[in-house]
């Protein structure tokens, strides 16, 4: 018969080890999560836009003002297929230091692919309204947010009359801006143009027939708040036309 004080003996062991057991796996299931976590996490991308018109102003001086408002755009009847990023070299580029140019160049020609879609005159690159574009990527990058005005006060208006695309006088103009930043697969122009498409007021910015010129700036850095650390970039696009009186 068995002694009963090693059956008591034998029972301890076996619930200090039951206990060990489940310790262990308490520890462990934090890493467990975030290792899940860090496998499932995809991209992500987030999109703005703007919209300004002034009239052009006869006989006396007009002091700038401005408003922002969604355009209404008449859509022409299709005239081919969607734009696929097949169509445009290099659409499915994450943006890097080292090829900036090359992703702003996929990006205008996934939007010019648009504008034709809907029966719309391609976009001309302005180099004033592409040093604005690209001043406000890196400032948005710099200063950690994600707007059409900076911390400091300097809105659109105020960047694209810094540019001087805006002559003196009393002229009018219609400027418009759409910004996004995305991570990883979804920080491509591809993924970036698409976005913009599937956004109302974006999309009446880049099918707006008013529009005759553009610029794109892009940033291949975001801040941590916003990307976790993944690779990305910061996109602004700024359109623009000169009404005269």
């Amino acid at each position: 018969m068995r002694d009963p004080a090693d059956a008591e003996s034998v029972y301890r062991c076996l619930t200090l080890l039951v206990a060990a057991a489940m310790a262990a796996l308490v520890l462990a299931l934090p890493a467990m999560a975030g290792a899940a976590r860090t496998r499932s996490h995809g991209g992500s991308v987030h999109v703005r836009h703007e919209t300004i018109h002034r009239a052009p102003r006869k006989g006396h001086k007009h002091k700038h003002k401005h408003h922002t408002h969604k355009r209404s755009v008449h859509h022409a009847r299709k005239t081919r297929p969607a734009t696929a990023a097949g169509e445009c070299p290099n659409a499915n580029l994450t943006p890097k230091p080292g090829n900036i140019e090359t992703v702003v160049v996929a990006t205008l020609c996934l939007v010019n692919g648009e504008r034709a879609r809907f029966g719309e005159s391609a976009l001309i690159e302005d180099a004033r309204l592409a040093g604005a574009a690209t001043g406000h990527s890196r400032d948005m990058d710099e200063h950690d947010y994600f707007e059409h005005t900076s911390p400091s006060g300097q809105t659109l208006l105020m960047r694209i009359q810094a540019s001087g695309f805006i002559p003196g006088g009393n002229v009018g103009y219609t400027l418009g801006e759409n910004i996004a930043w995305g991570t990883l697969w979804l920080g491509t122009p591809h993924s970036i143009v698409k976005a913009w498409m599937e956004s109302p007021g974006h999309r009446a910015n880049i099918l707006n027939g008013s529009y005759r010129y553009t610029g794109i700036g892009i940033d291949p850095d975001l801040p941590a708040s916003m990307s976790g650390g993944q690779a990305g970039g910061m996109y602004t696009q700024d359109f623009g036309t000169i009404i005269s009186g």
